[in-house]
């Protein structure tokens, strides 16, 4: 039985002295309304340029938001379009953090470039499965990241630290230029804070006042995780980096279900 089904039409039908043929039939099903995506709405509460296009945005919602740590939302954008943003922290229930790199320079760039405090976006969420897995047993946890597939580590490590003190956690984040270098400050302050934290900040292209790490982030974790069958890892960014560091770890001994991952073409 198929309760859906209102009608059913079988035209033309072919007898013969032994065989019965449905040429063409049609079946109608009952027609129902579909429900619209409810939008939400947020209020700009300052923004900040952290670093080349790298822009900082708090903003206060109408009712309470609630997430989990590396959903995004789906903030439109224009008139027929909606681009994803990972969520990259919150101060309360009510407001909540968003990193965007605009050099792309398309419809979202223009949206985030132009947006003023007191402005509003629209949109939908929590959305998204890149969480914090609370039961694959890892000792070790590494975040690595591209420019702005910081934005759900960020949200992650804030929230793994302040649950779990014994886990030993580790921070790479990949940008192309030294004038790209943002959040040095923060990562400094979490470092001082946790015991178990550490990170490292690579660029691809460093000018000559640059004397941090150079290079891909890869093979900084590959050095200082030569064993990584304790370890679960959370990449967020380029999708060549995911793949290199996806790799490289299942290669040192990392399972493949502890490798969660946020692509970004």
């Amino acid at each position: 039985m198929l309760p859906e089904v209102t009608d059913i039409e079988i035209n033309p039908v072919i007898v013969t002295l032994n065989d019965v043929w449905a040429v063409d039939g049609k079946v109608i099903l009952e027609s129902k309304p579909v429900a619209a995506p409810k939008f939400k709405v947020a209020t700009t509460v300052s923004r900040k340029v952290l670093a080349g296009k790298y822009h900082y945005f708090e903003f206060c919602t109408e009712e309470p938001f609630m997430f989990k740590a590396g959903q995004y939302i789906s903030v439109k954008v224009a008139s027929t379009r909606i681009n994803c943003y990972s969520i990259a922290g919150a101060n309360d229930t009510t407001h909540f953090n968003l990193l965007v790199d605009t050099t792309p320079g398309g419809p979202g760039s223009k949206f985030f470039e132009s947006l003023q405090v007191g402005g509003k976006i629209t949109f939908l969420g929590p959305l998204g499965t890149f969480t914090l897995s609370e039961k694959d047993g890892a000792k070790k946890l590494i975040f690595v990241g591209t420019g702005s597939g910081l934005a759900p580590l960020k949200c992650q490590l804030e929230t793994i630290l302040k649950a779990d003190p014994k886990s030993f956690v580790s921070l790479y984040l990949g940008l192309n230029s030294d004038t790209d270098v943002f959040f040095v400050d923060y990562f400094e302050e979490l470092k001082r804070t946790y015991q178990n934290f550490n990170y490292k900040v690579v660029v691809y292209k460093p000018g000559p006042s640059w004397q941090g790490c150079t290079g891909f982030v890869t093979e900084y974790i590959s050095q200082d995780f030569p064993k990584a069958g304790d370890c679960a890892a959370y990449l967020c960014g380029n999708k060549f980096m995911i793949a290199d560091v996806t790799k490289m770890l299942t290669e040192h001994g990392c399972k493949a279900e502890r490798i969660y991952t946020e692509k970004y073409a």
